[in-house]
């Protein structure tokens, strides 16, 4: 009988040993994936930014300008413009470098004026064609920066083009390397992981510790990758995690350290084996009361590194349907059902509390109990912004911490942090990279954009097409600051001529169009181009004496035959060349009988 006990004794705990560490490595991958998207998120958010600054300088119509005029202008001029104007950039948004290329004469400036002519043959200048090679709208690259004392940064490359698709040149914003590693070391601390970034071609172009996995593997497990979520693997006492990220063109790689639970697991058996005279049920309950213990603390030291990003955090358990509070800012009230059952009714008066009247019924689909496991069963996260009476912009995330072997979700985190200030910074940005810097206006692309929605919802108006007449005498004249001055003067009477629901644009150099919603035959046409050269006819340019502004306007309805933005546009294009064979504000309506004009 007693040899009976000790074999079922020694086989019970074998398998509870097996048990246990199952589990604790199941959560322990759960745990990792949850810090992986935080991680992720923080990055993916600051990494954004440089982006859109880039872009917001290559859309700019004022540099388009410049560089198109590049051979008009002396090269003092033009540095000393450009470099204000990079300046002004970095000061705004906090960069430390900025800098342009231009394709035709490959000088290169920064805000600090011209810094030298880019030389194809030089190996410090390889980033110059190897980006144009690729064919990339733009691009992350690591290297020193000339123009600042040569210090180590990342550079985001973007392509300048024109309204024709057209080369202008490259430009972007250096982000100081010190800096990102500096985040990465907040990143690493606060989550206790590792984090690479290794681009496409497998260089680690940032870091502070490189993942411990041979090359070989690494190039095998990248190859893996794809943008849509993580991939794991486990390599010795590691886990490396990793993403595809198509915004930077690199792989985001995570490493994280498995919770050391081999060495107590063995004493647990040894302990055991010696005491295995005890009765079974007491063996047994020691077994179980160790499988918990270890699966709360695995689970607790995951959450408590997680709570950090989040002012909330609360655990939903769908298997046996309660709700837990896990953690929270103790200056907010956001979200706080309590906890007990895990009730419909509940969650909706907690999301009702918490959000906007804009935002509820969106944040109750979120938070739909009915249609949760479906949406987790992926692995999520998910993630949702919405809007608080209280706290501005909020995102909620719904994060899987344990599902069963066939991918159940059994238990989800629901952490909500504020972001209002990543959103009025987001919000800068945009506004930035669709404004003209020059008059205020939209620019060329944002301008289109819009016009072209307003149509797509069949709603009616007038397009016009406006350029200054002998402008480039002017500029000859008078120089290019009397010319600037100009291209404000006409954007402000545009801006008093049209409305709030109307787009006016400035389509480069001193073109400029506009849309008037519901202007819809000549009559009132006639009418607001009165006001607008009545308007031109006051401007006073102190550099040009007693020399008036006039400018040429080319007018089509929109709807029409077979219209659409570029036909719209053709015919406004074809009425302002009419325009421009009398000099003096002339105004030439496009009529659909008159199909001669466009020859």
């Amino acid at each position: 009988m007693m040899t009976i006990i000790t074999v079922l004794s020694i086989l019970s705990i074998a398998i509870s040993y097996f048990v246990l560490d199952s589990v604790i490595e199941r959560h322990d991958r759960e745990m990792i994936k949850v810090l992986a998207a935080g991680a992720y998120e923080d990055i993916n958010n600051e990494l954004l930014k440089p982006i859109m600054v880039a872009r917001t300088i290559a859309n700019d119509s004022f540099l388009q300008q410049r560089l198109k005029a590049e051979n008009t202008i002396p090269r003092e001029e033009q540095a000393a413009q450009i470099a204000a104007y990079l300046d002004t950039f970095c000061e705004k948004l906090g960069y430390s470098s900025a800098y342009i290329v231009s394709s035709s004469s490959r000088n290169y400036y920064s805000r600090n004026g011209f810094i030298k002519r880019v030389d194809l043959e030089d190996e410090q200048d390889a980033w110059y064609a190897r980006f144009l090679d690729k064919g990339d709208e733009y691009e992350f690259d690591a290297g020193m920066d000339e123009a600042d004392h040569h210090i180590w940064k990342i550079f985001v490359d973007t392509r300048i083009v024109d309204g024709n698709g057209g080369l202008l040149g490259v430009c972007g914003v250096g982000v100081r390397l010190s800096a990102l590693q500096k985040l990465l070391r907040r990143c690493e601390t606060e989550n206790h992981i590792q984090i690479s970034f290794i681009d496409r071609d497998g260089y680690a172009q940032l870091d502070t510790v490189p993942p411990d996995m041979e090359w070989a593997k690494m190039q095998a497990f990248l190859a893996e990758q794809s943008a849509e979520q993580f991939t794991m693997r486990r390599e010795g006492n590691n886990y490396i995690i990793a993403r595809y990220i198509p915004d930077f063109h690199w792989y985001l790689v995570i490493q994280r350290a498995a919770d050391d639970t081999g060495g107590a697991l063995s004493n647990l058996v040894i302990y055991m084996l010696i005491g295995y005279g005890l009765s079974m049920i007491a063996l047994l309950a020691f077994i179980r009361y160790g499988l918990d213990r270890e699966h709360q603390e695995a689970r607790k030291s995951g959450i408590a590194s997680h709570a950090r990003l989040y002012v909330t955090m609360h655990l939903l358990d769908l298997t046996g349907s309660f709700i837990h509070e896990l953690s929270r800012d103790p200056g907010v009230r956001l979200f706080a059902p309590g906890d007990g059952p895990l009730d419909q009714s509940r969650l909706d008066e907690a999301v009702r509390a918490m959000t906007s009247p804009e935002s509820a019924v969106d944040m109750l689909g979120f938070i739909d109990l009915t249609t949760l496991p479906q949406r987790l069963a992926d692995g999520g996260p998910l993630r949702r912004e919405f809007l608080s009476a209280q706290y501005g912009w909020c995102r909620a995330s719904l994060i899987v911490v344990d599902a069963d072997e066939k991918g159940t979700v059994r238990q989800a985190v629901f952490a909500i942090e504020i972001i209002d200030e990543e959103k009025r910074r987001e919000e800068h940005l945009r506004q930035l990279s669709e404004t003209d810097a020059m008059t205020g206006l939209r620019n060329r692309g944002s301008g289109e954009r819009e016009i072209r929605a307003l149509m797509d919802m069949g709603l009616s108006g007038m397009f016009c097409l406006l350029d200054a007449d002998k402008f480039k005498s002017i500029n000859d004249t008078y120089g290019h600051e009397a010319g600037d001055k100009v291209i404000r003067a006409i954007a402000d009477c545009l801006k008093k001529t049209f409305r709030d629901s109307d787009v006016v644009m400035r389509l480069g150099g001193d073109e400029f169009a506009c849309y008037a919603l519901g202007v819809n035959d000549e009559k009132e046409g006639t009418m607001m181009a009165e006001t607008l050269f009545r308007a031109i006819g006051n401007i006073r340019i102190p550099e040009l004496g007693q020399r008036t502004i006039t400018v040429s306007l080319g007018c089509a309805f929109f709807p029409g035959s077979g219209m659409d933005f570029t036909e719209l546009y053709r015919r406004a294009d074809a009425a302002t060349y009419i325009s421009k064979k009398t000099p003096g504000n002339q105004c030439t309506f496009f009529r659909e009988e008159e199909e001669d004009l466009l020859e």
